[in-house]
């Protein structure tokens, strides 16, 4: 069944849920543990993680007023093409874009390194170096074969990206109770110690702030579910898909402090901060001997870097797809395949962009994942505020969830997402020692390649009229009811 634009009406309330908890997971958080004890210790990472959640289960809730009002694909965009215009809405969801692009490149870079350490040898010759990493054979192929085989899925519908969602996710969850029962189970609490992390001047406080300002990335999968609003199957309530995106958030703070706390206790920290490669492997490893539960390990991680990958993907392709159908930009991303409901230009372009993410280079993960972070919190911003501007400006709109605490909530999720952003853009900044860092570059070269798109769909845009538009963008439900 294909709904406006073409789209299928499919999705079900648990495969919202795990195509967002599959998101907020990934692989990430097998290379940068150790980064989070060094900055924070174990109970500082977990009180940065608690304090993430509780201000973006407030964002959720902002999302959920907005996704009820407008359940169409591309979610942001039409919430700050309503509020905002059409100039914003246009940039909301080209750096959207930017942030899920940046993500497909994060596990392009990614399975070559987590596969190479469950099967060694895989990786194969080196080509040359890039960036200061090893370029190898094998880590191409797999990168390459791991877009195609996801631009099949998405290909084949949605439905099909949420039945190979469900199965990853599955074996993720397995997976990951298996390590982290033994981690609880047989490390030990002295290696807990120190509790929380202290800096030059024995302050805790900036290293739970440190935690805090990726929190946006590490727990932003929720952000999915209004992207496939549209998608839903028929007859389900939005206060569904708004629990859906808060358990989300919650869970995956409760994932991530747990696999802190497990690793933590595995492995003196010492031993665990001073070590490169894989830090939660090598503690496993270090702690217990067993191969057999580093391989747990690693395929938690595999799968987290699957379901990740094809979340965004899907996420990529919907915002393309969203601002190709308003022709906002060359009205070739609208297209959908007439059997499978799934955009077609859009998912090229999102797999041309991600194999291209094999060029940056192991030692840009982290700067991708800032990327993530600024994007997705600034959007959080918009969204929180375009709430309270909507309110005042549109009161006659039947809004089928309404934020619970109303303005008050709104507000604190304003600032907390505000301040994230600030910490996002700034801590690169301060890292790279006053020198442009690559998350500004990558900001710079994109704003120019959106400025291009802008340009070369100026005459697409003048082949609609705005009233017009704007049935497309926010759907012809909210046109009938305004």
């Amino acid at each position: 069944m294909t709904g406006t634009g073409g789209l299928s009406h499919t999705l079900s309330t648990r495969q919202l849920f795990l195509m967002a908890f599959g998101a907020a997971i990934g692989v990430g958080w097998l290379v940068v543990v150790g980064d989070w004890l060094r900055l924070a210790g174990p109970m500082g990472t977990v009180v940065g993680f608690a304090a993430g959640a509780l201000v973006l289960s407030l964002v959720c809730l902002c999302y959920g007023e907005m996704a009820a009002l407008f359940p169409v694909a591309g979610g942001e965009v039409a919430y700050c093409y309503e509020t905002y215009g059409l100039v914003v809405g246009f940039g909301v969801g080209w750096f959207l874009a930017l942030a899920y692009l940046a993500v497909t490149a994060f596990e392009v870079i990614s399975i070559g390194w987590i596969a190479s350490a469950l099967f060694p040898g895989i990786e194969g010759p080196v080509l040359g170096t890039v960036n200061g990493s090893q370029l190898t054979l094998g880590g191409v192929l797999l990168g390459v074969a791991g877009t195609l085989l996801l631009l099949w899925v998405n290909r084949r519908g949605v439905k099909s990206v949420a039945r190979l969602q469900d199965w990853m996710t599955a074996v993720l969850i397995v997976a990951s109770l298996a390590f982290i029962i033994v981690g609880l189970g047989g490390g030990s609490t002295a290696n807990l110690a120190p509790a929380f992390q202290v800096d030059a001047r024995g302050a805790i406080l900036p290293g739970i702030i440190a935690i805090f300002f990726v929190t946006p990335n590490w727990l932003g999968g929720f952000a999915f579910i209004p992207q496939l609003m549209e998608e839903r199957a028929p007859g389900s309530p939005p206060s569904r898909a708004v629990m859906a995106m808060v358990m989300q958030v919650v869970l995956a703070a409760v994932f991530y402090s747990l696999v802190t706390v497990a690793v933590a206790m595995a492995v003196p920290r010492a031993t665990l901060v001073a070590g490169g490669g894989l830090p939660v492997a090598d503690a496993f490893r270090a702690a217990f001997g067993s191969e057999l539960l580093v391989r747990a390990v690693l395929l938690a991680g595999l799968m987290g870097l699957i379901t990740t990958w094809n979340a965004v993907f899907l996420g990529a392709s919907r915002v393309l797809f969203a601002l190709g159908r308003a022709h906002i930009i060359p009205k070739q991303f609208g297209r959908v395949d007439r059997q499978s409901g799934a955009p077609t230009v859009a998912g090229v372009f999102v797999a041309c962009a991600s194999m291209l993410g094999i060029l940056l280079g192991r030692k840009a993960l982290l700067p991708l994942l800032n990327v993530v972070a600024a994007v997705q919190a600034g959007a959080f911003v918009l969204v929180a505020i375009g709430v309270l501007l909507l309110r005042r400006r549109r009161p006659d709109l039947t809004r089928p969830y309404r934020v619970p605490g109303g303005a008050p909530v709104a507000v604190l999720a304003a600032l907390g997402s505000a301040f994230a952003l600030y910490l996002a853009l700034v801590e690169p900044y301060r890292a790279a020692g006053g020198r442009i860092p690559l998350e500004w570059w990558l900001f710079l070269g994109w704003g120019a390649v959106g400025v291009v798109f802008w340009l070369a769909a100026r005459r697409i845009r003048s082949d609609l009229s705005e009233p017009e538009r704007r049935r497309i963008v926010l759907g012809q439900g909210v046109e009938e009811a305004t």
